[in-house]
């Protein structure tokens, strides 16, 4: 089969389940509850994303990939800002001794 034609095909299935619901839905059409659901799907997703592997990500003790996330958790609590989250987490997950 021809690469064109699977990668167009990959392209279809890929991009019309996003085109149709922002064709179809109208922001005025949506319920406040249902916003308010869907405000939270990014939360939910990153989350999903973020925490399995961060769980795994340092060798060593256990417990450091744990703490880190909870390191981050935090510093994100106060900062709601992704760079400084990352930047701080990674300097003070530095300074932790591992052995």
């Amino acid at each position: 089969m021809n690469i064109y034609l699977i990668v167009l095909a990959m392209m279809a299935v890929t991009y019309l389940p996003r085109l149709f619901p922002f064709l179809a839905l109208d922001e005025e059409k949506i319920p406040p509850a249902l916003k308010k659901w869907l405000a939270w799907l990014p939360y939910a997703a990153l989350g999903a994303l973020i925490i399995p592997g961060g769980l795994t990500a340092i060798d060593g003790p256990w417990w450091i990939s744990p703490l880190g996330l909870l390191i981050a958790a935090g510093i994100s609590w106060f900062y709601n800002n992704m760079i400084v989250t990352v930047l701080m987490t990674l300097a003070l997950l530095y300074f932790i001794p591992l052995g």
